[in-house]
């Protein structure tokens, strides 16, 4: 075994040795708030997070090696132990011996757990009756005096923050909602809602509605303060996590008075900061990047939130029984940091360019010794997805995989070796971890919060259904305008393979009105009957551009304009020359394209015309919608939409249907039909006489 460590238990992965350096944090996301996973359903790794009995054995035989040590003067790592070392040594051992029989609640002064008011410790300088007693004093009242300082400085970092969250509140307060919503749709381009009910936000206990700005760059300012603060608290949890470890080693009542103080006061600020970009993302409709910021900020965040709550749990065991079971259980949470997820994966794809990472947090006085390899497995309905150990059978390939022993990070680049007939599943990691914990080897297993949904296909034909699961499993339908215009845009972009922070062609502010003016009717929360009628066209529409050959490139590139109603589509080719035509998706035949295009007709509120482009006209990969359209003489110049460079609006213009098409056209094109030819060849009668 490798770093000295058990087997794990049920997979025969071997332990390795783990550096005690602290894990920085990742820009990088939690699912959801912490799950420690004390008490489980079943393993999906046939493991049980309990301390077995070769931890605590080993934690013996250390305890015995320190006596050894420390009788002989022998320094623990081997050499000879200096006069200042031995005297720390037999004073540590002397305030044990001391402290035996006394709660820890005790000598904090803190109430105790029956509700008594705990005894002040016994004097310590009446204990000692060594001859080295006066050595043993200077020892002590210089470790005090060190103890002091170290404190002060506490103190003072303490009225720092609190000076520093006044601030960040009173911006906060400015920020407060008077009732109504604005949509920050583009760079350019504010649009104003109708007032929000204030039900949700009169709950009692409820967050207070937030305002938010109502530009871009007011977006943008706030995104950069909050990730300013997150900097700052990357800071102070460091800080914590180096004042508490000596706390938990020599617990001190003014000391733990500053951590309570110092983890309200940090716990209090990202709440308010997660409230802030969560009203951000529920009522305004952000560009791209600003809503990847924002999903970061909050992935961020969640991370800090789950490492404040492991100091908080671990500084609450100063006040608990000397048995009391919450003593054993490991201070420790392996987070999911870095997911692509929610999404429809396929079968025998590696995620390469979106590995999943889990990261290890533990608490400032957790030390861990070794680890074993980390290993996922497929969670449907709460129940494992059951896999054999041949690879013919096997869920996911690269499922196990070795822990960066300095960042405390595991990346996964998965591959789905089998379907999950259309059922949304979940990722679930486990670890096993030797840890000395309070003073104590343990052995013990830690296993992940749940990864967010996705469901695995054997055929794209099953895309456009299980995407339209998931979305409602995510309960869209329930969204206001701003949280489903900000879903919809990251699934679009991931269903049209775009870059999620540079997209080539987004779902622009008329997209959404089109959409929301044609299945929401202007509603501020979406019905689930709304939703089913929108995603029976959407869904088509978006599987079409997602897999029918050439449509993604000619979508992102403006050549098919996409969103548009007749009456857009009349408006836009009225004053066009003849043979002008544009491309849309038909509002009435879902999946399919419709064609607008000029004529010569003598009426002129009769010359716009309209082709469904039917199934048969572009059967197969070897006949493409360019190739249909290269056929049609009636269609000569092509209507290509791009956006103003100024304010983002759509704008159209002209080119040359060949030069538009040209590189998207079939290497054999069919010769196009020619005036004073006859369409097909007429079969002579050869029965007649």
């Amino acid at each position: 075994m490798q770093g000295g460590g058990p087997a794990y238990p049920g997979g025969g992965i071997k332990m390795e040795t783990g550096q005690q350096q602290p894990a920085p944090l990742l820009h990088a996301p939690p699912n959801s708030a912490p799950s420690f996973l004390y008490h489980h359903p079943p393993s999906p790794f046939g493991l049980h997070p309990a301390t077995t009995p070769g931890g605590v054995a080993f934690g013996q035989q250390q305890q015995q090696q320190q006596q050894t040590h420390v009788s002989m003067g022998v320094a623990p790592g081997g050499g000879v132990a200096s006069p200042l070392q031995h005297q720390q040594q037999q004073l540590h051992q002397q305030q044990q011996q001391q402290q035996q029989g006394v709660p820890m609640h005790a000598m904090l002064g803190v109430p105790s757990p029956g509700g008594q008011q705990a005894l002040s410790p016994p004097s310590t300088a009446a204990a000692f009756s060594s001859p080295h007693q006066h050595h043993h004093q200077q020892l002590q009242q210089q470790q005090q005096q060190q103890q002091q300082q170290l404190l002060l400085q506490q103190q003072q970092q303490l009225q720092q923050q609190q000076q520093h969250f006044a601030s960040q509140t009173a911006h906060m307060q400015q920020l407060r909602q008077a009732g109504g919503l604005l949509l920050v749709q583009s760079p350019a381009t504010v649009v104003a809602a109708a007032p929000v009910a204030a039900a949700a936000a009169a709950a009692p206990g409820g967050p207070a509605q937030l305002q938010v700005p109502s530009t871009l760059e007011g977006c943008q300012q706030v995104l950069e303060e909050i990730y300013s603060y997150k900097q700052q608290q990357k800071d102070q949890l460091e800080k914590i996590r180096q004042f508490q470890k000596q706390l938990m080693m020599r617990p001190q009542k003014e000391g733990y008075d500053v951590l309570l103080q110092q983890h309200a006061q940090l716990k209090n600020q990202i709440a308010e900061e997660l409230r802030t970009l969560q009203a951000l993302f529920q009522q305004v409709i952000l560009p791209p990047a600003e809503i990847h910021k924002l999903i970061y900020l909050l992935q961020d965040l969640k991370l800090q939130q789950i490492q404040l709550e492991l100091f908080q749990q671990e500084l609450q065991r100063l006040t608990l029984a000397p048995h009391h079971p919450h003593l054993a259980r490991p201070v420790c949470a392996l987070v999911i940091v870095e997911q692509p997820l929610p999404m429809v994966v396929t079968k025998g794809k590696q995620l390469e360019d979106d590995p999943v990472v889990v990261q290890l947090l533990t608490g400032a006085n957790v030390e861990i010794h070794s680890f074993s390899k980390v290993k996922v497995a497929m969670i449907c309905d709460n129940q494992q997805v059951k896999t054999n150990s041949s690879s013919s059978s096997k869920a996911i390939e690269n499922d196990t995989q070795t822990m960066d022993g300095v960042r405390r990070i595991a990346k996964f680049y998965l591959k789905f070796l089998t379907g999950t007939r259309k059922n949304p599943v979940r990722l679930r990691f486990g670890i096993q971890l030797q840890i000395n914990q309070n003073g104590a080897a343990q052995t013990v297993t830690v296993e992940s919060n749940s990864s967010r949904p996705f469901i695995v296909i054997t055929n794209e034909c099953q895309w456009e259904e299980s995407e339209g699961i998931l979305l409602k499993k995510g309960r869209l339908w329930r969204a206001g305008r701003g949280d489903f215009a900000n879903v919809l845009q990251r699934h679009f972009l991931r269903a049209t393979r775009q870059d999620l922070i540079r997209p080539t062609r987004q779902l622009s502010d008329l997209d959404f009105e089109y959409l929301n003016q044609t299945f929401f009717e202007g509603v501020q929360v979406i019905g689930q009957k709304s939703y089913d009628a929108f995603w029976e066209w959407f869904g088509k529409a978006v599987q079409k551009l997602r897999y029918q050959r050439h449509i993604c490139p000619l979508w992102q590139t403006g050549l098919i304009y996409g969103f548009l109603t007749r009456e857009g589509v009349k408006a836009a080719l009225i004053n066009e020359e003849v043979g002008t035509f544009l491309i849309r998706l038909s509002e009435r035949h879902p999946g399919l394209f419709a064609v607008g295009y000029k004529t010569d007709d003598a009426d002129v509120q009769k010359s716009v015309r309209h082709y469904l482009v039917q199934p048969e006209d572009t059967a197969g990969a070897k006949k493409t919608l360019p190739d249909f359209l290269f056929t049609c003489p009636a269609f000569q110049f092509l209507l290509v939409v791009t956006s103003d460079v100024e304010n983002g609006t759509p704008k159209l213009r002209k080119f040359a249907k060949d030069v538009a098409l040209q590189p998207y056209y079939s290497k054999k094109n069919p010769v196009a039909k020619a005036k004073g030819y006859d369409d097909e060849i007429p079969i002579p009668n050869m029965l007649s006489p």
